[in-house]
């Protein structure tokens, strides 16, 4: 018996696909034709994937970027400058800012010398013009501190001198001038007694603006004193 085996290459109807047409009906079938409804959104209205909101073409301008409008009111207050604070002059030859020289001189009878003196908050601190020793005493009084401490920070200083006789504002304890400036840089008080650590402390007195007085300075150096035995520039 032959056996007929068809031709796979020939075309069938079984093997072909559905028209267009064809394919329109079945879809229809299947996909019955609903009313239109205005909840769709039209082709030229883009809406959110799961919502009515429409898509937004660009993000909402910032509050902060006015080159969408040329003609805002606002205002933003300048940014405020703070300068930096001003580092304290350690070495005691910087004059701080608007203080003008001023010096007290007398003569130390009871050593024999002349003794330049700074006035600070009525305490009178002076300062030997021949070896240059301060009176650590007086100037611990500007500081503030309790007698304790300041008796306690004196009796530790290894070189001194203590002076019991003579005017008030020169007794205490004289220490050197290094030891004098390290305990005002420590309590912080150098720019206070501006300018008795000054090293050529002596031209102050003939700074440019005392001029009209260099013949009574001169004159007080020779040995007139005031009423409190101290000269004054």
């Amino acid at each position: 018996m032959e056996h007929v085996y068809p031709d796979l290459h020939a075309p069938s109807s079984a093997m072909l696909l559905p028209s267009m047409p064809q394919m329109h009906q079945i879809h229809q079938m299947h996909h019955p034709a609903s009313p239109p409804s205005s909840s769709y959104p039209m082709p030229d209205e883009p809406r959110h994937l799961f919502g009515s909101q429409p898509y937004l073409p660009y993000p909402p301008p910032s509050p902060y970027d006015h080159s969408h409008n040329q003609n805002h009111n606002l205002y933003y207050p300048p940014t405020p400058y703070y300068a930096p604070p001003r580092a304290m002059d350690t070495t005691g030859q910087i004059a701080p800012p608007g203080m003008r020289p001023r010096l007290t001189t007398s003569i130390f009878e009871e050593e024999g010398g002349l003794c330049y003196q700074v006035d600070v908050n009525g305490i009178c601190v002076a300062r030997r013009e021949d070896n240059h020793m301060i009176n650590g005493t007086k100037l611990l009084n500007v500081a503030q501190m309790t007698r304790g401490r300041r008796d306690g920070i004196l009796k530790a200083e290894k070189q001194k001198t203590v002076v019991k006789v003579g005017p008030m504002h020169l007794k205490g304890v004289w220490i050197p001038y290094d030891r004098a400036l390290a305990l005002a840089n420590q309590e912080k008080i150098t720019e206070l007694l501006y300018p008795l650590f000054v090293h050529d402390i002596g031209a102050l007195l003939y700074h440019p603006s005392n001029a009209a007085r260099i013949p009574w300075i001169q004159q007080q150096q020779g040995g007139e004193e005031g009423e409190d035995g101290r000269s004054r520039l």
